[in-house]
């Protein structure tokens, strides 16, 4: 078991030894601890999870019907049966994607450049027009998603 451990964390690029999965420290290291979540970083952590799981609520349930990597600028955007869709930053530096979205109007649903969530925030509006083509900006390590808005 250690062995296909230090395989398999092998391809994370780690520099370190990872954690022993059959030592008793790995596994204290690894019990939840929810007096944690109403205090600092754990509580603006949690309500993030809080708030994934409404909007995963609200979403259709259908698998995405598109799926697109930006790998050059580590960078993925997924949409949902033309309902909502979901760019995300896996770089440490921000990037600007040019995304396939649909014509029309588009609510920021939850971004997690907003200061809500420590983040810098978004600088940007809360809905977004496209023209069957839409430029982002998103933060490093970021993700956005974004809904059909409303008619005014």
């Amino acid at each position: 078991m250690r062995k296909g451990r230090c395989e398999e964390f092998a391809a994370f690029g780690w520099t370190e030894t990872p954690p022993d999965p059959a030592a008793a420290s790995t596994f204290e290291r690894c019990i939840l601890q929810p007096e944690l979540r109403s205090s600092g970083q754990h509580q603006l952590l949690h309500g993030w999870y809080e708030a994934l799981l409404r909007l995963r609520a609200s979403l259709p349930r259908e698998l995405p019907d598109a799926c697109l990597p930006f790998e050059a600028r580590r960078a993925l955007f997924v949409r949902r049966q033309e309902q909502a869709w979901m760019a995300f930053n896996f770089s440490a530096q921000p990037c600007e994607l040019v995304l396939p979205v649909s014509a029309g109007r588009w609510q920021v649903l939850l971004s997690s450049s907003d200061a809500e969530w420590g983040g810098r925030g978004r600088g940007g509006p809360s809905v977004l027009e496209s023209s069957g083509e839409l430029r982002v900006q998103l933060a490093p390590f970021a993700v956005l998603c974004c809904g059909r808005a409303k008619a005014p």
